[in-house]
């Protein structure tokens, strides 16, 4: 004789039942668009995604199952006699040892959900990691809501999501947290930088489909990378799974993968580029600019003209210098930025993405020229520059025709002897004519 199951657990079954039917349609809608990311696609912000075929975003797991802390679910302010264990549906708070940027936001506490994904919250409260119903495509307003001394309230957006689905932990299944000072896999940003990985070790589907898989989220602290890693064990390869980020309101998302059957196979890498780190190291835009390039040249007389150097991104600059080479009509008179022109070089330093610094340089004129003159003005970084046509710009100093050099005589003996010569021919001129 087959017992009939516990009252919890078919009051939960019909919950997640009812849940699920009656989102069908959305569902259904949602599968027709959800489209599994394409190398290189970037979100509105910024983020730039791409998978393990690229060089960069290898699929090196970093197990550190029984090497790291392990972390313990809870599931507060719920009925424990109907409602499944914290290890079924259930978050932990992750401290972070040094804050994590996402989506330009400085993070120093996620929630941990047994169902897959980080929330960007800083307590259960915001949070408490039971949301087993993926959200796709991204952005997404999470459908979940949190019980809070006895009030609903909606959990917040913002979410990495490794691989979000309705997982449990079973017998078998574990996880864990480790901070790296120097992540064991190099993130493709920035060399040498700290990590914290998060592991989701020999995790099941709370439906029962047979089969355990490892996922683990690595969270780049310098450059605010993002790798996603799914070890192989899901037989369905991500068919109702959600891999993508968004931010703290839902408005901006990218997700490599939504409910494709077949999207996530085993040994899949999803890396996340935040802009000011792209994928292979930082790059600088530097632009040298002048609001007036052409002035009036007066002997004896003195000019100002103002440089701009502009970091356009996507990363920060660093060893900027801006340059210029004075012709020899023009001496250098003073500026505004602490005399670094003197010797023809301005040192800037560093720049932020979108920073720009400005000195006005003055120039005195000791000599009028024939021609306009030119007064070329440069600008460089340490970091590769993806255009460099705008590093470069040109001061144009003109004079009047009055101002220009006077045309050398003739030496005067020359001059009477041409003078000469000219009247000689003309008298012989007349006789031939006569």
């Amino acid at each position: 004789m087959t017992s009939s199951p516990p009252l919890a657990t078919r009051l939960r079954f019909l919950a997640r039942r009812a849940a699920l039917a009656g989102s069908l349609t959305l569902l259904c809608a949602a599968y027709a668009r959800a489209q599994a990311g394409a190398v290189g696609s970037a979100a509105s912000f910024g983020y730039v995604v791409y998978d393990q075929t690229q060089p960069g975003c290898s699929y090196s797991f970093v197990d550190i199952r029984g090497t790291g802390t392990p972390v313990a679910f809870s599931a507060p302010f719920r009925n424990p006699s109907l409602d499944p264990p914290a290890d079924d549906d259930g978050g932990a708070v992750i401290a972070l040892a040094t804050p994590l940027h996402v989506y330009g936001t400085p993070v120093v506490q996620l929630v941990m959900s047994t169902n897959g994904y980080l929330s960007l919250a800083a307590s259960l409260d915001n949070d408490d990691g039971r949301d087993f119903s993926n959200d796709a495509p991204l952005p997404a307003v999470p459908g979940h809501t949190t019980s809070v001394a006895g009030q609903q309230v909606y959990g917040l957006a913002g979410r990495l999501m490794p691989y979000h689905d309705d997982l449990a932990a079973g017998p078998t299944g574990s996880a864990w947290q480790h901070y790296f000072p120097v992540c064991p896999r190099p993130s493709g940003a920035i060399s040498g930088e700290p990590c914290t990985v998060l592991e989701w070790s020999d995790w099941g589907f709370a439906s029962g489909l047979p089969g355990t898989f490892s996922f683990q989220a690595l969270l780049y602290h310098s450059s605010g990378a993002l790798a996603f890693q799914i070890g192989p064990g899901d037989t369905s390869a991500g068919a109702s799974a959600t891999v993508g980020i968004q931010d703290g309101e839902a408005r901006v998302g990218l997700h490599w993968a939504a409910n494709q059957a077949g999207a996530v196979p085993g040994g899949t890498a999803v890396c996340f580029y935040a802009p000011a780190a792209p994928l292979g190291g930082a790059v600088a835009d530097l632009s040298v600019g002048l609001p007036v390039d052409e002035f009036p040249g007066v002997p004896g007389g003195q000019l100002s003209y103002d440089v701009y150097v502009t970091n356009n991104g996507p990363s920060p600059a660093t060893g900027v210098v801006a340059g210029q080479t004075l012709p020899a009509q023009l001496t250098f008179a003073g500026d505004t930025c602490g005399g670094d022109f003197a010797d023809g070089s301005w040192t800037v330093g560093s720049l932020p993405p979108g920073g720009q610094a400005s000195c006005t340089v003055s120039v005195n004129v000791v000599a009028a020229a024939p021609a306009p003159l030119a007064v070329p003005i440069g600008g460089s970084a340490a970091e590769p520059d993806p255009d460099a046509a705008n590093n470069t710009t040109t001061v144009v100093v003109a004079f009047d025709e009055d101002d220009a050099p006077p045309i050398p005589l003739a030496d005067p003996r020359a001059l009477a002897l041409l003078v000469a010569l000219l009247a000689a021919t003309g008298a012989l001129a007349l006789r031939h004519a006569a």
